[in-house]
């Protein structure tokens, strides 16, 4: 979401002129570009809007991440599915939707 905010802010609410360029490549964003937009979103929004309102996910231990991924060897495709899986969201924080939104094709293909 916040990446979808940055790219219309940059389209529609950036004084720089090459920002219509970075609304489009996410590439082309530069740190100029991410600290005006903070504080266009300083600006533009009401504190009560700035507190995330919704509860804290709790976030699992060390140990339990280990023994989660303990729970996943093997050599059957299951396991090693279910590890790639694992390590993809705690390496990454990535949500649910999207890991389970992934297409092979939109994989890079190495070799």
């Amino acid at each position: 979401m916040a990446a979808a905010q940055l790219a219309k802010y940059l389209a529609d609410e950036s004084p720089d002129p090459d920002a219509d360029d970075a609304a489009q490549d996410p590439t082309l964003v530069t740190k100029v570009h991410i600290e005006s937009f903070q504080a266009w979103m300083i600006e533009t929004r009401s504190a009560s809007t700035a507190l995330n309102k919704q509860k804290l996910v709790p976030i699992m231990g060390d140990d339990d991440t280990k023994k989660l991924l303990d729970s996943t060897k093997g050599k059957t495709f299951m396991a090693l599915r279910d590890e790639a899986l694992i390590r993809l969201y705690y390496n990454t924080g990535a949500r649910l939707s999207e890991i389970g939104n992934l297409l092979l094709t939109g994989c890079m293909q190495l070799g």
